[in-house]
């Protein structure tokens, strides 16, 4: 796998999930919008088949149940007490 393929990914998933045209062009640094279009089509007749484009990785892993969101105040609290101890 290459950085390219990465990219081609990106650029795929955001046509995809329905990004402006002129948009993904943009962020891909494509000189001519025909380029964007190979991406564009390709999206569109693999569309059907995918889930779910970047989806929020919080929300992912509580849905999976892989991991529970922890308390703010706590990580705080045992920060605070790694300080004093290291002092």
């Amino acid at each position: 796998m290459t950085f390219y393929d990465l990219r081609a990914t990106g650029i795929t998933w955001r046509a995809i999930r329905g990004d402006e045209p002129l948009r993904i062009q943009r962020a891909a640094g494509h000189t001519g919008f025909d380029t964007t279009q190979g991406y564009i089509r390709e999206a569109e007749s693999v569309r059907d088949g995918v889930g779910e484009v970047f989806p929020s990785l919080l929300a992912t892993s509580f849905r999976d149940g892989l991991a529970a969101a922890p308390d703010p105040l706590l990580l705080t609290r045992g920060r605070e007490e790694t300080n004093r101890k290291c002092s």
